[in-house]
């Protein structure tokens, strides 16, 4: 029980360690996205292996509102699309930058049937309107027996 606990507290604490130089904003933004365009996701990339939580990097038009939300497919059947899981929305930082914490949970059927997820990022405006969202497919972990 110990010996599970002292690896669980090592990963929490390397995965705190991947995702602040994940969100090191300390590199000069090369251009932000205008209003209307779809945010620029930097982390996590297309064919990452994530989970059970990531952290999602990117700049987005400054003083919008950015909409992070993760679907599930089922990789055997690309139709079908089991559910989508709420992550974030909140203002990006004075830059335009931002570095969320998403939920990325594990869904009971893995082992049934192999999953994809589609990380969509978006702004929405005062009005409602959406910008076209900036995908990224990455795999869920496997879970660990």
């Amino acid at each position: 029980m110990r010996t599970r606990f002292v690896v669980m507290l090592t990963c929490i604490a390397v995965a705190m360690s991947v995702a602040v130089r994940a969100a090191d904003t300390t590199e000069p933004i090369a251009k932000l996205p205008a209003e209307g365009e779809a945010p620029i996701v930097k982390s996590p990339q297309k064919g990452d292996t994530i989970g059970p939580s990531t952290l999602v990097v990117g700049v987005a038009p400054l003083g919008s509102l950015v909409v992070i939300q993760t679907q599930i497919y089922d990789t055997l059947d690309d139709a079908k699309y089991y559910r989508m899981i709420p992550g974030h929305r909140h203002r990006v930082n004075p830059d335009g930058t931002f570095a969320l914490l998403i939920s990325t949970p594990r869904a009971f059927f893995w082992e049934q049937r192999p999953l994809r997820y589609e990380i969509h990022t978006y702004t929405v405006t005062a009005d409602g309107k959406e910008s076209p969202h900036a995908i990224v497919v990455v795999n869920p972990k496997p879970p660990t027996p």
